[in-house]
């Protein structure tokens, strides 16, 4: 039941032999398991909750918002825009309007699967008296956003910014996506469109920026969690 994928700067014939001598000698049962990604639906509506947490005087304020995707790796070009907008803005607008707040960050991410679902999570640590603020101004952006669309300078320093990204990727994130395509073929149809994924941003316009936003961070489904200090 193992895959394994390997790539970096060595001999072949060595890790083949490796190969054969250490991973072709496990026992195999000889049957192909079916890929079946299962995760329960998002709740709808807003759900708020508080608890009490941690240690010291720090506060955190976070959302986990999600929406329908899809297996296209353009999906994962734009989410990883949608990211950058999102957390430039908001570390631009709050931490500027509030000046306690710590840097906030956001992650848009696709699940795997043949249908996969996008995931933004934002979260922004701060004092216990400005939680409040805090909450309040998060949503006041989404909503610009949602209302506005992103401007053209955070489009075009976006653009700049993952593009950049794209050009250079590890072994690590490599190895991902071999094993991604070996294994969810569904989701991941070749490592072709990995390689040339920078090749994608060209066709993503400041237009398209906003229909992702609209249609991946609605505003009356999202889950916050306010942690306070115990």
């Amino acid at each position: 039941d193992w895959v394994f994928s390997f790539n970096g700067d060595f001999d072949v014939g060595a890790a083949t032999e490796l190969a054969r001598t250490y991973l072709g000698t496990l026992p195999a049962a000889g049957r192909i398991d079916e890929v079946d990604y299962v995760e329960p639906p998002a709740p709808s509506g807003a759900i708020v909750e508080t608890t009490q947490a941690g240690e010291g005087d720090q506060a955190s304020v976070s959302f986990l918002i999600t929406a329908q995707g899809t297996p296209e790796r353009r999906d994962d070009v734009a989410a990883r825009l949608v990211q950058n907008i999102i957390t430039a803005r908001l570390t631009d607008v709050i931490r500027e309007e509030l000046g306690e707040s710590y840097s906030p960050f956001a992650v848009t991410e696709l699940t795997d699967g043949g249908t996969p679902l996008v995931e933004t999570f934002l979260s922004i640590s701060t004092g216990p008296e400005l939680v409040d603020d805090v909450s309040t101004a998060v949503r006041e952006q989404l909503d610009d956003l949602r209302a506005n669309g992103v401007t053209g300078t955070e489009y075009t320093s976006a653009i700049s910014t993952i593009g950049n990204e794209l050009e250079l990727f590890s072994n690590a994130q490599l190895n991902n996506e071999i094993l991604s395509v070996l294994t969810d073929p569904a989701g991941n149809g070749s490592l072709q469109e990995f390689e040339n994924q920078a090749d994608l941003l060209s066709g993503i316009s400041q237009s398209d920026v906003d229909d992702y936003i609209d249609e991946w961070l609605p505003a009356a489904d999202y889950i916050e969690i306010r942690v306070l200090p115990r």
